[in-house]
C-alpha cells in the first residue's frame, strides 16, 4: 500500500484517496471470501496480494484510467485518444475504443488527402470487388463511386467512430463507479 501511495503522488489527493480506499476494500473483501479461513490472517493477506500482482503495474493501470477520466471531462479529442491509447497499451482495456479511434483518424486523414490526390482516394468499385481508402493504381475498371462526396461522408463517419469510442469508455468508467 505504501508503494501504491507513493506511485499515486502524480494524482490529486481526492483521486488518490479514492483509489487507495477501493484497493483496501478489495483486499479486505478478498480475504473475507477465502474458503480456507483457518489460515492465519498474514497468509490470507499474502495470497490476496500475490493475486493482485505487481504494485507498479496496478498503479500504472489506475493512473492511466484516472488521467483518461480527467481528459474525458475536458473533451479534448487528441488527449482522449492519447490516454485511451496509453490505457490500451498498459492494460489491454479499451481495445475496441482504440480500434474505433484508429479508424476514425484514418477516415479523417483520408478525407483531407482526397482534396490533394482525388484520383487515388475514395470508394472504388469494379465488377469483382470494392475498396475504400488509398490506392496507388487506378485503372479504367475501378470507379470512384462517391467522388468528392467521400469527404463529407468520411468526416461524418470519423465523427461517429470518435463519439462511439468515447461513449464506450465513459460507460465502462461509470460502471466502475457504481
Amino acid at each position: 500500500m505504501h508503494e501504491l501511495e507513493h506511485a499515486f503522488n502524480v494524482l490529486d489527493n481526492e483521486t488518490k484517496a479514492d483509489i487507495l480506499n477501493e484497493l483496501a476494500s478489495h483486499i479486505y473483501e478478498s480475504m473475507c471470501m477465502m474458503p480456507n479461513t483457518t489460515l492465519p490472517e498474514e497468509e490470507r493477506l499474502s495470497k490476496v496480494l500475490n493475486k493482485l500482482g505487481n504494485p507498479t503495474k496496478i498503479a500504472q493501470s489506475y493512473i492511466s484510467e484516472a488521467q483518461l477520466k480527467k481528459v474525458l471531462i475536458k473533451g479534448n479529442p487528441f488527449q482522449i485518444v492519447k490516454y485511451a491509447g496509453i490505457c490500451m497499451l498498459r492494460t489491454g482495456k479499451y481495445l475496441i475504443s482504440g480500434i474505433l479511434y484508429l479508424f476514425g483518424i484514418t477516415f479523417l486523414i483520408l478525407s483531407i488527402l482526397k482534396v490533394f490526390i482525388p484520383d487515388h482516394i475514395g470508394f472504388f468499385h469494379n465488377q469483382e470487388q470494392f475498396f475504400i481508402g488509398y490506392t496507388s493504381e487506378t485503372d479504367a475498371s475501378m470507379n470512384d463511386m462517391l467522388g468528392y462526396w467521400f469527404i463529407p461522408i468520411s468526416l461524418i463517419f470519423s465523427g461517429i467512430l470518435y463519439v462511439t469510442g468515447t461513449i464506450l469508455i465513459k460507460r465502462d468508467i461509470s460502471k466502475k463507479q457504481r
